[in-house]
């Protein structure tokens, strides 16, 4: 441990096991789940005294765990206190500089990175000591094999989100694609969320950088045992379809129009997957769609909503909403909320979501809550054939690639 300020105890080395873990036990009661971050400057000195006692007990937590592994690394209590980690994660840093910036706001604790990466390959090893232990819970087996898969791709997205040079080519999608599938393999029953966090996610990445891994990896998915996994593949599946045959798109509105969208052929058509009562990323482009309706209407452009509410009887609600803001486009409801068929069919669990069809009525654009409608008026005026806005001007994509997921 190198720069603490109060050593840590160790466990004798011919403790029983039972009297080993009461030591461990007694530490995850005591230690509260508090993941540790900096910066610390901006809070008050009480505040930054309560982060460094923090960080200590977190490390004095892995250290005693840790000799309790090295001891009994057969006992199953070992993976209780892996997981207990997880939700009290120190960042190394220097403690002995830490009790010093408690009286002294200028000093800035540097991080040790040598303990830090010491502490991550030991991470390693143990999250895979864990995911082949037959005795280790399901659960947390198959939270820690999504976690490894994603961290192969976490360094290069990390860096992007930081505007830190990245470059995705290092990333071997086909290796996370093949672990994706042996964990389908190894829990074909497990309907665990972070099988679905990690498909998406791989999928995101995947179809961007690496489109024709990517695909090949959507086709393999489709018959994977486990069947959340099948049912994300699908749903990226329908989405590249949309591609190359038509979008098919038959209902009665909420105000009693019959929508379809073979009948639209021609057409440029904006399909807005939304709600109106909880989802106010979706009430931000609102505007922006109602100016481009109204200037291009007349012209071929078209837009329907999908709206996602929570309840049946939210449908008064929906309706006296559409009419109060001026939006005339046709709407479909069920009351289903996020479980209605189009958003199951395209595997959406988040909102807004949009998708913009050209007069074949095949999908030209896919765009989420995070992107927003960028360029809509300048993607709309291109697939109705008109003049760019600004002569020489390039038209841009709307949003991101046709078959990423959300």
């Amino acid at each position: 441990m190198g720069n603490m300020a109060i050593p840590i105890p160790r466990l004798a080395d011919k403790a029983p096991a039972d009297s080993a873990w009461e030591e461990v036990a007694a530490l995850i009661a005591l230690i509260p789940q508090v993941n540790v971050a900096p910066p610390f400057q901006e809070k008050d000195a009480d505040w930054r005294g309560y982060i460094y006692w923090q960080e200590f007990s977190n490390r004095l937590l892995r250290e005693v765990g840790a000799d309790f592994y090295a001891q009994y690394p057969d006992d199953p209590r070992c993976w209780t206190w892996l997981q207990a980690t997880l939700k009290r994660e120190p960042q190394y840093l220097n403690l002995n500089q830490g009790w010093l910036a408690q009286r002294d706001p200028t000093i800035r604790p540097p991080i040790d990175d040598d303990q830090r990466s010491a502490w991550l390959r030991n991470y390693a090893e143990l999250s895979d000591a864990c995911i082949a232990a037959d005795s280790a819970p399901e659960k947390f087996r198959v939270e820690l094999w999504t976690r490894k898969l994603q961290r192969m791709i976490e360094v290069e997205a990390w860096a992007r989100a930081q505007n830190k040079p990245f470059d995705f080519a290092r990333v071997d999608f086909d290796q996370v694609g093949a672990g994706l599938d042996e964990l389908g393999r190894k829990f074909p029953a497990s309907g665990n969320e972070h099988i679905r966090i990690a498909t998406k996610y791989f999928f995101r990445y995947a179809l961007e950088y690496a489109p024709e891994v990517g695909a090949k990896w959507r086709t393999i998915l489709l018959g994977n045992d486990n069947g959340l996994i099948r049912e994300i593949a699908a749903s990226i599946d329908h989405v590249a379809r949309l591609k190359t045959n038509p979008m098919v798109l038959r209902f009665t509105a909420v105000d009693g129009r019959e929508v379809d969208l073979e009948k639209l052929r021609g057409k440029v058509v904006l399909i807005d997957f939304w709600a109106a009562t909880w989802c106010g990323a979706c009430k931000v482009q609102k505007p922006l769609m109602k100016d481009v309706y109204g200037k291009y209407h007349a012209q071929g452009f078209e837009i329907i909503g999908i709206a996602c509410e929570m309840k049946e009887s939210d449908r008064q609600y929906l309706l006296d909403y559409v009419n109060a803001n001026g939006m005339p486009w046709p709407q479909f409801f069920d009351g289903k909320s996020m479980r209605n068929e189009y958003t199951l069919r395209y595997g959406f669990t988040g909102i807004p979501q949009y998708f913009l069809l050209d007069q074949r009525g095949l999908l030209a654009a896919h765009t989420s809550s995070s992107q927003g409608l960028r360029n809509l008026e300048a993607v709309v005026r291109r697939h109705l054939g008109l003049a760019p806005l600004h002569p020489g001007d390039e038209y841009k994509q709307l949003g991101i690639k046709a078959d990423q997921p959300d």
